[in-house]
């Protein structure tokens, strides 16, 4: 899988986008649909640190070939700026990254950011929204969870967040992992889903709360997208393991 990482030091992990600050107004195609939707207040406070900022994650529409379209902002950089900006296409099947443009001086130029619309051309559809779980699809009940495990890497115990689509009727099946080290799974939270207009596709967003390079506490929330097929892949003996 690509990875997209918007801290430059930050250890690497599977479509992950890291998104801090305010962001200005910005032009209609940048508007999108508001992902950011992680719940802070849930976090324990002394736990969190004071710097925590909110956080901008977007969704700005899907390309003609069902690929999802994305802009996030992060305003915890290394960069002589201090943010990082990006806009990037993510193919839901293999949860890879297609293309990109970026800047790391909190703007992406005009010139670039028309360019890059103009190539992909995203769209936001009347299905084109953040939904909440549970799924309702074909008289069946579909549920996204976080199920934390543990493993013993060297001396140390190490925390992985596995993500999991159930439902009575298809089964159940993992569909991703947060493989952020620095991330803590246990306050992950299953943001929505957002259906693909092409197929029986979603993407589902996850949010979890990290560290910065040298911080001791959570001081920045990390997002997740992944796309899963609603109809192949469960665990489920009359069905094909597929994602």
């Amino acid at each position: 899988m690509n990875v997209i990482r918007l801290l430059r030091s930050g250890i690497l992990g599977p479509a992950i986008f890291f998104a801090l600050g305010l962001i200005a107004a910005q032009p209609a195609e940048r508007n999108g649909i508001n992902l950011a939707r992680f719940d802070v207040s849930k976090l324990p406070r002394e736990m969190v640190s004071e710097y925590l900022s909110p956080m901008e994650f977007r969704m700005l529409g899907f390309t003609k070939k069902g690929w999802i379209v994305l802009w996030d902002k992060d305003t915890r950089t290394e960069t002589d700026s201090g943010c990082y900006v990006e806009m990037h296409v993510l193919n839901l099947t293999n949860d890879s990254d297609i293309d990109s443009v970026n800047s790391e001086s909190c703007e992406i130029s005009e010139e670039k950011r028309q360019r890059f619309i103009d190539r992909w051309q995203p769209k936001l559809s009347a299905s084109s929204s953040l939904e909440r779980f549970p799924l309702y699809a074909e008289g069946d009940k579909l549920i996204a969870e976080v199920r934390v495990r543990k493993e013993m890497e060297g001396e140390f115990d190490e925390y992985y967040g596995d993500v999991w689509l159930a439902s009575k009727e298809r089964g159940e099946k993992k569909i991703g992992t947060i493989s952020d080290r620095r991330s803590n799974p246990n306050f992950a939270e299953i943001i929505g889903f957002i259906r693909s207009p092409l197929e029986d596709r979603i993407a589902v967003v996850v949010g979890f709360p990290s560290r910065t390079h040298g911080s001791t506490k959570l001081d920045l929330i990390a997002y997740q997208v992944i796309g899963v097929h609603l109809g192949v892949g469960f665990l489920s003996p009359h069905r094909p393991n597929s994602r």
